[in-house]
């Protein structure tokens, strides 16, 4: 016995497609896009997220950026702290992926560290020319 094709109900008409593309700027604000959301919901009825979904199936939709709930910053990826740590110890990041398996707080320690040594190290050898230059003068 062949299986009954599921008919499947259009939650959005032509229309309505055409005027959420009219109406959503993707290059606007968040709190503009955010806006522009909601009154989309209004306008149809729908539900905030039923608009997001068909905005993101017509491929416009531009999702908030993420912020760190501790510093509120736009958070790392792992793949750019790998980056960066490939950059201090200078090799390809390539060769750190297994570095990239580790969580972000211990690859973020490995990085401090090594700004910390690449700082301690400019000191001592700014430390050591100052001594060097003591001694020229005092071997005069």
């Amino acid at each position: 016995m062949p299986k009954a094709k599921k008919v499947t109900k259009e939650n959005y008409t032509d229309v309505q497609v055409s005027r959420l593309l009219e109406v959503y700027d993707p290059k606007a604000s968040q709190a503009d896009r955010d806006a522009q959301v909601k009154a989309l919901a209004n306008e149809f009825d729908k539900p905030l997220s039923s608009i997001r979904a068909k905005l993101s199936r017509e491929g416009v939709y531009v999702s908030k950026t993420k912020t760190s709930k501790v510093t509120g910053e736009t958070p790392a990826t792992k793949e750019k702290m790998v980056e960066t740590l490939a950059g201090l110890v200078g090799c390809a990041s390539e060769k750190l992926e297994t570095v990239a398996k580790a969580n972000k707080l211990a690859i973020q320690e490995i990085i401090d560290g090594f700004i910390e040594a690449l700082a301690q190290a400019d000191a001592n050898r700014v430390d050591t020319s100052a001594e060097d230059s003591e001694t020229i003068k005092t071997a005069d």
